[in-house]
């Protein structure tokens, strides 16, 4: 699977703003791509993606879904589970003021 970028910086943002971002992937491999399970490090990102097979030489992608109640610079991962070999990571970033 090819991810066409793995970090998204939202900027400044406003706390207790919802933003949201999309990591587009494409499926490079020849058997369909099935994620299994995604994963993030908090409660405050929340991960969007299609529970269905994903076709070889198919785009799709996965939103992300991020609101902070405090202030500061925050990172986050997010852990792609699938049925291939590697998990994939995908990293946000952003600074939170009031």
């Amino acid at each position: 699977m090819v991810v066409s970028f793995s970090l998204y910086d939202f900027g400044i943002i406003s706390s207790n703003k919802e933003v949201t971002c999309n990591f587009s992937f494409t499926n490079n491999s020849s058997n369909k791509f099935i994620i299994h399970n995604v994963i993030t490090t908090c409660g405050c990102t929340v991960p969007v993606w299609n529970r269905k097979p994903i076709a070889s030489n198919t785009r799709d992608s996965i939103s992300v879904k991020f609101k902070s109640n405090y202030t500061g610079v925050s990172h986050k991962t997010i852990i792609i589970e699938g049925n291939c070999k590697q998990k994939i990571e995908l990293k946000i970033r952003a600074s939170i003021c009031n």
